[in-house]
């Protein structure tokens, strides 16, 4: 009958308790015998700018790049994105609970010159002043289209059968209709201000 894996892996176990000095030595024998051959590793700006498109305004990041457009990189073990990676290298550290934004509004721009240090607060502030947040039906999250919100404010309808009719919370509805969801939006589009 067969050994089993357990009784395999117990065994090994034993041996090597058992006599330490034998096991040190047979390794030591295998890696003489079968050597590695280790890459030099590249400097981690050169391996940086290697994944660089550099324009006449914008460094524009060739790597990986995430669902937002943002570009990331791998530095020290970790990814990060590309453009903390950038402001890092060529301008300062970054401070703990400070964000790196862009001046020209481009996710995948590493340009040191195009970025700047701020608060969370500030990225939001900045996003919202240049109208680059997602709302309304721009929003991956949006059950509703604007033509469908207008006629829900329009409506007079029990609340209850117009979340039925459109799948949507009645809460949802009653927002809507209070001016609480989804008036930047609507204010756009009617010419109004947000």
């Amino acid at each position: 009958m067969a050994e089993s894996r357990e009784s395999i892996k117990r065994r090994h176990r034993i041996y090597k308790e058992r006599y330490p000095e034998r096991v040190k030595e047979s390794n030591r024998k295998y890696r003489e015998a079968h050597p590695v051959e280790r890459k030099e590793r590249r400097p981690d700006a050169e391996r940086f700018l290697s994944k660089v498109d550099k324009g006449e305004s914008c460094w524009t990041w060739k790597g990986w790049i995430d669902g937002w457009g943002y570009g990331k990189f791998r530095y020290r073990g970790r990814m990060m994105f590309a453009h903390r990676f950038s402001y890092m290298t060529y301008r300062e550290p970054v401070p703990d609970g400070l964000c790196v934004l862009h001046r020209c509004d481009n996710p995948a721009c590493v340009n040191p010159a195009h970025l700047f240090l701020g608060t969370q607060g500030d990225n939001a502030k900045d996003k919202m002043a240049k109208n680059r947040h997602t709302f309304g039906e721009k929003s991956k999250r949006s059950k509703l289209t604007l033509d469908q919100v207008m006629e829900i404010r329009r409506s007079t309808g029990n609340q209850r059968l117009l979340a039925e009719k459109y799948g949507i919370r009645q809460t949802t509805v009653s927002e809507i209709r209070n001016g609480r969801s989804w008036s930047r939006a609507i204010a756009l589009a009617t010419g109004g201000t947000p």
